[in-house]
Formats: C-alpha cells, sequence, structure tokens
C-alpha cells in the first residue's frame, strides 16, 4: 500500500514535468521559432512510468547503489534513443531533438530522486505554481495563434493540474508527511500571497507581450515596450470614459461639458478655439520606461541581496561550530592508612570466616588456582569441587561437592561442624599438581 502511495503522489511530480517540456515546445511554435512539433505525449509517460516503477522496486529491495545507478543509466539511454527517433518537428532542428532528449534524461533522474528520498510537499506546491504559470501561457498562446490539434495537450495540461493538487493535499494531510509548507505565521502568508501575486502579473504581463507579438509582429523590444504602453493607453481611455458616463448621469452635472469618446485636445482646440496642449516629445516614453525597468531592477537586486544575506546567516547559524567541553567525576581520594585499615578488616573476617561454608567454598577456589586449576565463570560451586576431585582424595571432595551444594542450592539449613571442616580443610589443602605429559623422542 506505501509503495502505491508513493507512486501515486510522485508520479504527479513526473507527468508534470512532461507537461511542462511539452508546453515549451508549442511556446516555440507561438513565439515563431518552429512552424510544427509534434510531442509523443503517450509514449513518453509510458517511458516515465516504466522507470519510475522499476526505481520503487528496486529502492524497495534495499538493494545497493550500483542496481540502481545500472538501471537508470540504461533506461536513460534508452529514453534518449527512443525520443531522438520518434520526435518530429518542422523544420527539422537537431538541437531541439537534443534538448527534448536531455530533458527526458533530466526527468528520469528526477525519478531516481522520488523513489529515494522523503516526497515533500514544498516541492508539489512549487510545481503547482510553475505549472500553472505556463499551462496559462500555453493556453493563452493557443488561443491566439489557433494552434490545431492541441485539445489532447490542453485536456493533459488541465488533469495534470488537478492531479498535483490532489497530490499535495493528500500529502499534506497523510501521517507520515515528512515536511511541513511553511507561511503559518502572519509574515509568512503575506509573503507566499506577495509570490503568488508577482508570479499572477507576470504571467499577465508575458501573455499581452505574446499577444502584441502575434498581432504586430514586432522585431525590437522597443516596439514591444511602446505597443505596451499604447495598449495600456487604450485601456485607460476606456476605464476613462466609462467614468465620464457614470459622472454624468449623477443630478447637477453638466451634460455638455463632456468631451465625447475618442475626442483629443487638438479637435476641441479646433472647435472651441482655445490653445491645444502641447505633445509630450517622443523620447518622453522611453525615458519612463528606462525609470521604470531601473526601478524594478534595484528592488529586484535588493530582494535577492537580503534573500543572500539570510540564507548566509541561516547556513552559519546552522554549522557554527559546536564547542564540547568534557568533564570528569571527582570522588575523595582516600590516604594510604585508611585503605590498609579497611584491607585489614578484610582480612580479619575472612579469618573469623574460614571455618563456615562460605569459607571452605574461598579455601577451594585458592588451592585449586595453587595447582593451576582456576574456577571458570560456568561453575558452580560444587561443580568446582567436581573438577578438583581427580588431582586430591576423590571420597572426601565428592563429600564436600555434596554439602557444598546442599548449602548454596537447595535452599536448606545444612551444618558445618568442626570434625566436617577439618575432613574437607584437609582434602583440599593436600591437591596435587596435574602431571605433565612430557613427549620422548627417540632417534633412529
Amino acid at each position: 500500500m506505501k509503495l502505491l502511495r508513493k507512486f501515486i503522489i510522485g508520479m504527479s511530480i513526473l507527468l508534470a514535468d512532461i507537461v511542462l517540456l511539452s508546453c515549451c515546445l508549442y511556446l516555440t511554435v507561438i513565439a515563431n521559432r518552429m512552424e510544427q512539433v509534434q510531442p509523443n505525449l503517450l509514449l513518453w509517460i509510458g517511458l516515465i512510468i516504466i522507470g519510475y516503477l522499476v526505481n520503487l522496486h528496486i529502492v524497495k529491495r534495499k538493494s545497493r547503489v550500483g542496481p540502481i545507478a545500472l538501471w537508470n543509466v540504461i533506461w536513460m539511454i534508452a529514453t534518449a534513443a527512443i525520443a531522438a527517433l520518434t520526435f518530429d518537428c518542422q523544420p527539422n532542428s537537431i538541437p531541439l531533438k537534443i534538448f527534448v532528449c536531455g530533458v527526458l534524461i533530466v526527468i528520469q533522474g528526477h525519478s531516481i530522486a522520488q523513489a529515494i528520498l522523503p516526497q515533500r510537499a514544498e516541492s508539489h506546491l512549487t510545481f503547482l505554481d510553475i505549472q500553472v504559470v505556463v499551462v496559462a501561457i500555453f493556453l493563452a498562446g493557443c488561443h491566439l495563434k489557433q494552434l490545431p490539434d492541441v485539445m489532447g495537450l490542453q485536456i493533459l495540461g488541465f488533469f495534470s493540474v488537478g492531479y498535483t493538487l490532489a497530490a499535495l493535499i493528500f500529502l499534506r494531510t497523510s501521517e507520515e508527511q515528512v515536511a511541513v509548507v511553511k507561511g503559518d505565521s502572519v509574515a509568512g502568508r503575506a509573503k507566499v500571497f506577495g509570490l503568488l501575486g508577482s508570479i499572477v502579473a507576470a504571467s499577465c504581463i508575458l501573455c499581452a507581450v505574446l499577444a502584441i507579438m502575434a498581432q504586430h509582429a514586432t522585431r525590437s523590444l522597443m516596439d514591444i515596450f511602446l505597443l505596451l504602453l499604447a495598449a495600456i493607453k487604450g485601456g485607460l481611455a476606456r476605464i476613462g470614459a466609462v467614468l465620464t458616463h457614470i459622472f454624468s448621469r449623477i443630478p447637477g452635472a453638466d451634460a455638455e461639458g463632456v468631451l465625447p469618446q475618442g475626442s483629443t485636445s487638438e479637435t476641441v482646440a479646433e472647435e472651441t478655439g482655445a490653445q491645444a496642449i502641447m505633445r509630450l516629445p517622443d523620447w518622453m516614453l522611453p525615458l519612463a520606461g528606462i525609470i521604470l525597468v531601473a526601478v524594478i531592477a534595484i528592488i529586484v537586486i535588493r530582494l535577492l541581496y537580503k534573500l543572500r544575506r539570510e540564507k548566509i546567516r541561516i547556513s552559519k547559524k546552522i554549522y557554527e561550530a559546536v564547542k564540547i567541553t568534557s568533564s570528569t567525576l571527582t570522588r575523595e581520594k582516600t590516604s594510604l592508612l585508611r585503605r590498609l585499615l579497611e584491607k585489614w578488616k578484610l582480612r580479619l573476617k575472612m579469618y573469623r570466616e574460614r571455618k563456615t561454608p562460605q569459607g571452605l567454598a574461598v579455601l577451594a577456589r585458592k588451592s585449586g588456582k595453587s595447582i593451576g586449576i582456576e574456577m571458570l565463570p560456568k561453575d558452580s560451586w560444587h561443580g568446582y569441587v567436581l573438577r578438583l576431585a581427580p588431582y586430591g582424595d576423590a571420597e572426601k571432595l565428592h563429600a564436600l561437592a555434596e554439602y557444598l551444594k546442599q548449602f548454596f542450592y537447595s535452599g536448606q539449613a545444612a551444618k558445618l561442624t568442626k570434625e566436617q571442616y577439618q575432613i574437607f580443610a584437609e582434602a583440599l589443602k593436600t591437591l596435587k599438581k596435574p602431571e605433565k605429559h612430557k613427549e620422548k623422542t627417540t632417534l633412529v
């Protein structure tokens, strides 16, 4: 289920890549750079789906980097070859085919990132913004140029925008989301709305420029700027005419004083005999445009500078060197006299308790160590005495082992008489060292 969810969310981004590539190809036709392009949408989407599914399967198996890299290199080469053989444009442009193959290879690389990295809401939101802008410009260009056979891409564009939005909502409401879209505060929301507003304004200006280029076939930026000012002037004239019509209906207004629509200062001067207003010089509009562009450039540069400083400040804060200090626990150092006293007390306690079962166990350990047979961590007290039995009086040592077993592990009271202690202690003190078998070599 998680694999299917990851595929559905990740495929929205990859489909957005295909839509953006196709729209950009048609924008070359809209801008009179190409006569015809024929993107193979179904073929490209199929290639991306196959590559993405295999990447998800390899990542799910937790394979090494080698299989992932090998598969993607092979599939990128195959995708580029298939795209180069099937993509067609008029006139035949080799650089455009290389561009298409390169973008498809980048999309395949994007599928690796979608399969390996955790899915983030920020990337989906960014792709949604870019997609809306590009699809809007594409639709405006299709309307102006009357492009044929683009209904499929238009439908796919609307579907891709809705699909990306649904994936974003699903990712934001999922409990397994990795990141959260920033902008919860009032300042953050204001910045988001300001950014979206600037994107919409830039899109509108770009659509207007495309419309002017399609209608007037301009050849320079100055022509575009002057025609744009003329379009703005016409729009303001219409707004002024509407306001004049509204104000003329106010009671008490002089209807005769209202200038007719389309009249200029020259025509009014000819009719009334008044002095005409002087026209603005020809260099005034270009100068105003240059000043406007300069002001916008200064604002953008200042904003980029602030963003850069903020990024540097955040990076310094994140990667600031951490000072690590170590401290040791100090304890009061005991004097030599006190340590000797504690050792003497321990020795005295051991001497007093030598004729107890615990004393016999300690004696057995000392005696076994003296003959070279040490007690192992897995040995019990009676088991260790049984290991010592072959090197002494076996009968007495077996009796000692049975006594220690009863005392330590049975839970029953086992008394140790003076006679028993002497017998067991004598058996432990008379242990013999094991004989070392020496190999005799004979010379023939």
